[in-house]
């Protein structure tokens, strides 16, 4: 992974350990979708994301929070969601 604020050139290259933590889900749209629960973080500690991925394929990322290093306690990370899931026809799978 490529880290944007850190350093430059190989100091921005990060090690990233990937691990599903469990099962959950989000609304999107007013439809419940199934989700993985998916922690990222670098092997060298600091930051961390915690994303929620469809467990339908294509896989999506539809709520991820990220937690910078230092975050205090009680502070809310920064969040990111998905409001609408659209998908081209041209790319549906037909068989």
């Amino acid at each position: 992974m490529i880290d944007r604020w850190r350093g430059r050139e190989n100091q921005r290259l990060r090690e990233i350990e990937i691990t599903v933590t469990g099962r959950g889900s989000v609304e999107i749209g007013g439809r419940r979708v199934a989700t993985f629960v998916v922690t990222q973080r670098p092997i060298d500690g600091g930051f961390h994301w915690v994303r929620q991925i469809t467990v339908e394929r294509p896989h999506r990322d539809v709520h991820s929070q990220y937690y910078p290093a230092g975050l205090k306690e009680g502070a809310r990370p920064f969040t990111s969601e998905v409001s609408a899931l659209l998908q081209d026809a041209s790319c549906t799978k037909t068989e």
